[in-house]
């Protein structure tokens, strides 16, 4: 009689030493830390959006980085460039109206803009900003053909 044997056959080498069993586990552990890592990609990202809000969500929100887009009311624009300082009022698409207070330089197309959106935090009964985004009615609006 012949005999017969009961042990598992060695695993099959594939380059560099590697069993197939390692390959697969490799790729697996490849996978999930790039799993990971996107997660916290995406959770940083999150965390420092900033939500477009109206002046009334502003006055019930105490949190900073708030972005309030609005109409100038160019009647009500004081530059103090001394101080690096620019209050003016703003109106927002409800009708509704605030003081924007901003600290820092003054930007240059500032005079030119018809609207802006005022990054800050309300302070009192005021918005106090330290970044504008300018937006410019001329760069986009169609142009006429005479």
């Amino acid at each position: 009689m012949s005999e017969v044997s009961f042990e598992h056959p060695a695993p099959r080498r594939v380059r560099n030493g590697r069993t197939r069993r390692g390959v697969a586990t490799g790729s697996v552990i490849t996978g999930l830390v790039c799993l990971m890592a996107l997660s916290v990609v995406v959770s940083a990202f999150l965390k420092t959006s900033s939500p477009y809000v109206t002046i009334a969500q502003a006055r019930h929100d105490d949190e900073s980085g708030l972005h309030l887009q609005g109409d100038i009311v160019q009647s009500s624009v004081r530059m103090l460039p001394s101080k690096h300082l620019l209050t003016f009022n703003i109106r927002d698409a409800n009708g509704d109206t605030i003081e924007v207070d901003y600290t820092g330089a003054i930007p240059e197309n500032f005079s030119e803009a018809r609207k802006v959106v005022a990054v800050g935090q309300i302070k009192g009964s005021e918005f106090a900003s330290d970044r504008l985004l300018v937006k410019c009615p001329s760069k986009y609006e169609a142009k006429t053909q005479n």
